[in-house]
This record gives C-alpha cells, sequence and structure tokens, in this order.
C-alpha cells in the first residue's frame, strides 16, 4: 500500500466530517438549507416555526432530489402541510396533503415527487412547516417550494 493511499480513508471521513458539521452548524442560532446535488435538500426549522433561512425550498425532479425538514429542537416533530399531492405516499388531512410518516418525530422526508408532477421553475407550491412542541401545542408557518427539472 503506498503513503498517499493510506491516507485516503481518513481525508475522506474529514471531508464527511466537515459536510455533516457544516449542516449542522448551530452557531448563531440561524438555520441553514442543505443542497446535495443528486439527493437531499434539507432545511431546518426553529426555534419557531417561521425560522427558516430560506423561505423558499427548490429541488430538482431530474437530479430526483428530495426535501427533509428538521426540528431544531431535539424535542420537537415537524409535519410538512402541502395544498396538492405532489410527492408519492402522501395522505390526505382534511383539505392539505401530507408527507407519510410527517409529524411523528423530528425529521419530515418529502418522498419522491410524483411522476404526473411537471417541474417548473416558475410553479411555487404553497406549504406548512409546524413545530409541534413538547407539550402539544402547534406552531404553523407557510413556505413554497419549487420543483426544477
Amino acid at each position: 500500500m503506498s503513503r498517499s493511499s493510506r491516507y485516503l480513508p481518513g481525508i475522506a471521513l474529514l471531508a464527511i466530517g466537515c459536510a455533516v458539521g457544516c449542516a449542522k452548524k448551530e452557531a448563531g442560532g440561524s438555520p441553514e438549507i442543505l443542497a446535495i446535488k443528486k439527493g437531499i435538500v434539507a432545511n431546518v426549522v426553529g426555534p419557531k416555526a417561521c425560522d427558516l433561512k430560506y423561505p423558499k425550498v427548490q429541488i430538482s425532479k431530474a437530479d430526483g432530489e428530495v426535501g427533509i425538514w428538521a426540528a431544531k429542537k431535539k424535542t420537537d416533530k415537524v409535519r410538512i402541510e402541502y395544498e396538492q399531492e405532489i410527492f408519492d405516499g402522501m395522505t390526505q388531512s382534511g383539505s392539505r396533503w401530507v408527507p407519510k410518516d410527517c409529524g411523528t418525530s423530528r425529521i419530515c422526508y418529502s418522498g419522491n415527487i410524483k411522476s404526473t408532477v411537471t417541474p417548473s421553475p416558475t410553479v411555487e407550491y404553497k406549504y406548512w412547516q409546524i413545530l409541534i412542541h413538547e407539550d402539544g401545542t402547534e406552531d404553523p408557518c407557510d413556505g413554497h417550494m419549487i420543483i426544477n427539472p
């Protein structure tokens, strides 16, 4: 094994650790969004539901991106509700659509974009991120998503 190849696993782990650390940065209390091409768009919500760094979430259908919302406070849960059924596996709750298993934990995962959704950078899908606090109270705030080609 060459000297340089011995260092590659360590360098790779360092890079992964740095990326995760940057995504989890909580200094200054500002929420972040992390976009990984052909992967995940993650948005931290909190301490209040309107505390988002980016009010418009953008994901790419062609790249197979998905959205993830995470409550900043460990004891909060997050639920996302849409006006339209735009992700696979959503269930209807009244007049809104909720991704599968949203609202049961600190993390809410969008699921894959439905095949019937036509991506457009000019169409905004309205949604609500709802923080469910430890005492059961709910803190809602609206947001917007753009599904790019």
